[in-house]
């Protein structure tokens, strides 16, 4: 047990921390997944009911902070986390969206919980989507877009099955494939922005369909692009060159840039 704490602290010491938090009941908590969660650039744990000797010595030296379960399932958290995930299944326009959430001062955003449904059950792709996890991997994407603090559960990423070898479950494709929560939590730390902006409305539409938001901090602005709805939308004008290879169902092919359903892009201008 020793030795796994020394080379933990020696592996991670230099990971980037960003609020966000991992939550997971302390049965899970191993030697194993605490390894896997301390390499991720999470800032907080909530473990249930208690954190055990595990964790505590996975966190020693590594800058991060116990949460309780308290202050996460509060009554505007939860009503901000069913108004998303109607958003994200297609039940909701962005314009609607955007009302419904507007003033719930919520504190802590999260799509799944112990006494939810879990993020894959909650979000059933549609027969025209893609792929068996669209709907749940926009809505991973979408949450870590938006200003506040995300917290994910084990059920919905390193607890679940492997895509795409295992039936039933699967687990998040964007820790299954290594691509997109890592890289936009560290994008969230190096643009802290994101976290404390209010977002500029650009478009919303009526409509399930395509909603644009813009953060911006001096220089800088990042710009963010979503269709929760079922069909393509075309996009405006996009400059190529300034897209952070955060994108996911853009189509280029025809005169018109189009965002597919349960695309996602983030364009950033002046970063440093």
């Amino acid at each position: 047990m020793i030795s796994l704490a020394i080379a933990l602290l020696v592996r991670f010491e230099e990971v980037d921390r960003t609020p966000a938090i991992y939550r997971c009941p302390a049965k899970e908590a191993t030697e194993k997944n605490m390894a896997r969660v301390i390499e991720e650039p999470f800032d907080s744990l909530c473990v249930e009911p208690k954190a055990n000797k595990i964790v505590l010595k996975a966190m020693d030296g590594q800058n991060m902070k116990l949460v309780t379960a308290s202050l996460i399932d509060t009554p505007a958290n939860l009503k901000w986390r069913n108004a998303t995930i109607d958003f994200v299944n297609g039940n909701l326009s962005p314009q609607a969206w955007l009302t419904k959430t507007a003033n719930l001062h919520e504190t802590i955003h999260f799509l799944s919980s112990p006494q939810t449904k879990d993020l894959r059950t909650a979000t059933p792709s549609a027969p025209m989507d893609a792929a068996y996890s669209a709907r749940s991997v926009f809505a991973e994407l979408f949450v870590l877009s938006l200003p506040g603090k995300p917290c994910f559960t084990s059920g919905d990423l390193y607890l679940t099955k492997k895509w795409p070898d295992a039936p039933g479950k699967f687990e998040s494709w964007i820790l299954a494939m290594n691509d997109f929560l890592g890289p936009m939590l560290v994008s969230r730390h190096s643009s802290p922005y994101w976290i404390t902006g209010k977002p500029k409305v650009i478009f919303a539409a009526k409509s399930p369909g395509l909603m644009i938001l813009k953060q911006v901090d001096g220089k800088r602005s990042t710009t963010f692009y979503y269709n929760n709805g079922f069909f393509p939308v075309d996009l405006p004008k996009i400059d190529t060159n300034h897209l952070n290879g955060m994108a996911r169902g853009l189509d280029l092919d025809g005169p018109k840039p189009k965002l597919n359903p349960t695309g996602f892009l983030v364009e950033t201008e002046g970063e440093d």
